[in-house]
């Protein structure tokens, strides 16, 4: 079982250089450099205090030189290209926005871990030139979490996909088919209790999607 960070660092292997946003207390970006202390960091955030806590961190492990710290929203700080973007510990509807918003992006890849609607992330790939070439998922302290790496290139994934991750679909994590199970009894009760109207039939078409996916697991 991977911790999170320790899946974050593995999606940086082979590149030069990358922009971590939000990086709070710069816990990846010491992670990353002590595998590899030539990668070239940019560690932002949108707060002074956390900024504050990951120059702190970066000095006690004598990374401080190593790093370009920048306060700042999202992806505005980035004045220069980069290999890698990742963007961990925020909505999946805020990842994609921030994405959005970027209208020169050209990182090679793009490492979205979303707290919550991975499908947001993943439907990226239906208005960028990026596409979805691997996916982690895995619990830390109970936990899930769901890792989203894409990259330079096109490619066209159906609803079930876009919404339960075609690479997750084909690993066939035990640990994901239990989080599915669990989304499809909870999506079934709630049918029992909601009167008639677009909204049932929005529930029905997801409980009919997640049995496809259960389905096919066996």
């Amino acid at each position: 079982m991977a911790s999170r960070l320790e899946a974050l660092k593995s999606t940086l292997k082979g590149f030069d250089s990358v922009l971590d946003v939000g990086t709070d207390h710069a816990y990846l970006p010491i992670l990353a450099l002590k595998e590899n202390p030539s990668l070239k960091v940019i560690a932002s955030d949108n707060k002074k205090g956390p900024l504050e806590q990951a120059r702190l961190n970066l000095s006690k492990e004598n990374y401080l030189d190593h790093v370009e710290l920048l306060l700042g929203e999202g992806l505005e700080v980035l004045k220069d290209p980069v290999d890698v973007i990742v963007m961990a510990g925020m909505g999946g509807k805020t990842i994609a926005k921030m994405v959005l918003d970027k209208k020169d992006l050209s990182a090679k890849r793009l490492v979205c871990h979303p707290t919550n609607v991975p499908s947001a992330v993943r439907k990226l790939t239906t208005v960028l030139d990026y596409q979805i070439v691997d996916e982690i998922f895995d619990m830390e302290s109970d936990i899930p979490y769901t890792i989203i790496v894409l990259e330079k290139g096109t490619a066209s994934y159906t609803e079930k996909e876009l919404l339960y991750g075609p690479v997750l679909l084909q690993k066939k994590p035990e640990a994901y088919r239990l989080l599915l199970e669990k989304e499809y009894r909870f999506t079934l009760g709630l049918l029992d209790v909601i009167p008639e109207g677009d909204k049932k039939r929005l529930f029905q078409h997801q409980s009919q999607l997640l049995k496809e996916v259960l389905d096919d697991w066996a």
